[in-house]
């Protein structure tokens, strides 16, 4: 047995053990969220409340994009596919998270099994994916469309970059991408990708199959033009350090190996991918979730590099705990960085545990009481589909930020109101408070709402 042959004997027992620490730490970040998330019962962000109550405006027939409305910033395929769900089980957010749930898992693994190269470590793969949440706001267990968005955008590619010229294919894959963009703007840029690779890595670039690779960007921007012109207001509604993405780039500059097809692909996607995402979380409205396509990308770079390291007897066996030490070291470091931001977002929701007791007072008080804070009280009491005080602040952003006065929206339906139930909630609205006082509201006392956020508010006599 030659001393290459030792090396890799005595560093297998040393490369178990990373994968099976490399499990266990991705298994524990991706199983936390799921089980504080994915089966509580009220809203867990003021935006999700308003979102579902958006798949609750479709099926009662009333208008989504309209001028005197601020809908969310998500495409229609979200209220359509939420008033499906809402039309066959009620009202149900821990039901609408479990299918998109559904869609984030199928992600994880599918993203797994395109970067994985030994197919016995897909279960290690899918958990590092679904691991990411602790870098996006937890959108895996959410009713946000990000993860099904990115389902539909990585489905198109796979199709479009089938082996066999067909025009069905294609149209499949623009159907796809299309699906995706209709989810979440941003992922149009999908389609991209094939452009982008195009452009990269055959030089210089074929003119005919540059010519078709811009067809998907081509189409997706007809599709817009037509939603400007048919449906303007549709069309104006709608339209951090990474240590293992480093580490994979350093693996990629160092390698004598040339990349692999799938891994010029991977490439691209990061191209594409990355600064669409920081434009998207950086802009009004833009979030952690906005960041997901971004880090789906780099994570799948890292794991493509990372794969070439595990191979047995890839660094000389004095060197093997070193080097394992170091990717689990950036591992820790990729998903956890800031715990503490993504630990107390985890932990928090719109409302308190007498969330039930609001809904029965409400239901108790009758007709004329209105919630913009939490639109899902008014309506779970009294059928009541109201405006959303966030929805509308995010419509009337001036220079990025809220409004100074509230919209004249919510201020015509306090006009009509004769109570109102506040919420403490983690996301102030201090103009929303200052507009109760102003418009002739007072606090009501109620002993259902003592040690509570939700406070009530009766019109003066």
């Amino acid at each position: 047995m030659d001393s290459h042959d030792k090396s890799a004997v005595t560093a297998e027992p040393a490369l178990r053990l990373f994968l099976l620490l490399w499990g266990t730490v991705c298994g524990a970040a991706a199983l936390v969220p799921l089980v504080v998330r994915l089966f509580e019962r009220i809203a867990v962000s003021p935006w999700e409340a308003q979102i579902a109550m958006e798949g609750i405006r479709f099926n009662a027939g009333l208008p989504l994009y309209e001028a005197g409305h601020a809908t969310h910033l998500y495409g229609p395929l979200l209220s359509l596919m939420l008033g499906i769900i809402f039309k066959v089980a009620g009202l149900n957010l821990v039901l609408a998270r479990m299918v998109f749930s559904i869609a984030g898992i199928a992600l994880a693994f599918l993203l797994a099994g395109l970067v994985c190269r030994t197919k016995s470590r897909i279960w290690l793969l899918t958990l590092f994916f679904l691991a990411l949440n602790w870098r996006t706001n937890f959108v895996f267990y959410s009713t946000q469309p990000d993860c099904l968005a990115a389902l539909l955008g990585i489905a198109g590619l796979l199709v479009w970059l089938g082996r066999d010229a067909s025009s069905l294919r294609y149209a499949l894959a623009l159907v796809l991408w299309l699906g995706a963009m209709l989810f979440k703007q941003t992922s149009a840029a999908f389609a991209l990708i094939p452009l982008v690779h195009q452009l990269i890595w055959e030089r210089p670039p074929q003119g005919q199959r540059l010519l078709v690779a811009m067809i998907p960007p081509a189409f997706l921007f007809l599709v817009l033009m037509a939603v400007a012109v048919m449906w303007p207001q549709l069309f104006s509604g709608v339209l951090g350090t990474f240590p293992l993405f480093f580490l994979g780039l350093f693996g990629l500059l160092l390698t004598n190996e040339p990349l692999s097809k799938s891994e010029r692909w991977i490439v691209s996607a990061n191209v594409v991918l990355i600064p669409i995402s920081v434009w998207t979380a950086v802009k009004s409205g833009g979030g952690l979730n906005s960041l997901l396509f971004a880090y789906l990308a780099m994570a799948a770079f890292a794991i493509s590099q990372l794969e070439r390291f595990f191979t047995i007897g890839k660094f000389p066996g004095r060197h093997q705990l070193i080097a394992l030490g170091g990717i689990f070291l950036a591992l820790l470091c990729s998903l956890f960085f800031q715990y503490q931001n993504s630990l107390s977002i985890l932990f928090l929701r719109l409302g308190d545990d007498k969330y039930e007791r609001a809904v029965a007072v409400a239901r108790k008080l009758g007709p004329g009481v209105v919630s913009p804070q939490d639109t899902t009280i008014a309506f779970r009491a009294n059928g009541y589909i109201g405006r959303s005080v966030f929805l509308e602040l995010d419509g009337h952003s001036e220079n990025g930020d809220w409004p100074p006065l509230l919209p004249e929206s919510i201020r015509q339906e306090l006009a009509g109101a004769k109570h109102v139930i506040e919420i403490q909630c983690y996301v102030p609205t201090p103009v929303f408070h200052d507009a109760l006082q102003s418009q002739g509201f007072e606090r009501a006392p109620v002993p259902a709402f003592e040690n509570s956020v939700y406070t009530l508010w009766a019109r003066k006599n």
